[in-house]
């Protein structure tokens, strides 16, 4: 039986905001790591400023050199 759920707690680490547009195809993420609870209110902050974006918490994923990668770090 496999050790990993479906579950998220809002204390898991290791999460950034990532974005999209809506009409464009343009998509990134904020560098900033942060809690599953910080991305998930950033998320929301940003999606009721920004109405043409969507935002969403995202689990940071490292390259096999140990670096973030990410589309566009300077995001907004």
């Amino acid at each position: 039986m496999s050790e990993t759920t479906l579950v998220v707690k809002s204390s898991d680490t290791g999460y950034v905001v990532a974005w999209k547009y809506k009409y464009e195809f343009k998509a990134g993420k904020y560098a900033e790591a942060m809690t599953y609870g910080e991305a998930k209110q950033r998320a929301e902050q940003l999606a009721a400023e920004h109405k043409e974006m969507v935002f969403w918490p995202e689990k940071q994923k490292e390259s096999a050199g140990g670096e973030n990668r990410f589309f566009n770090q300077a995001a907004h």
